[in-house]
């Protein structure tokens, strides 16, 4: 059987638990569902100044420290963090982490094409 039911991933019209509840009358177990394919909200205020721009970047994702996750492409910059395709291919790592009590970070790379010491140069 599926059941294609949508979800209560936003409060428009239509958007409800139903289907989650007829899934549990029929025997389903549920995992907890959990924001993906989001942008990014970065703790701190200091974001204002880049709002609105949008550039070439790599985002990497650790989590407790190590290395997780990585995209490359074009980025856009906002007043509470970081959004663009690959934050969104990034987010669900990071948001499953966090309710899990991990520690999640992201750097960005501005210029990933160069290197170290190309940067240096």
């Amino acid at each position: 059987m599926i059941l294609a039911n949508g979800s209560r991933a936003s409060s428009v019209a239509g958007s409800s638990e139903s289907g989650y509840k007829i899934a549990e009358s029929l025997g389903h177990h549920l995992i907890e569902p959990l924001p993906a394919l989001t942008a990014l909200k970065c703790k701190g205020n200091s974001f204002s100044g880049w709002s609105g721009v949008r550039t070439e970047g790599k985002i990497t994702l650790y989590i407790d420290g190590i290395p997780a996750a990585s995209q490359q492409g074009e980025l856009q910059l906002t007043d509470y963090g970081v959004s663009g395709i690959p934050v969104f291919q990034i987010s669900r790592y990071a948001v499953r982490n966090i309710k899990e009590g991990r520690d999640a970070e992201i750097t960005i790379d501005f210029m990933p094409e160069l290197s170290a010491d190309e940067f240096r140069e």
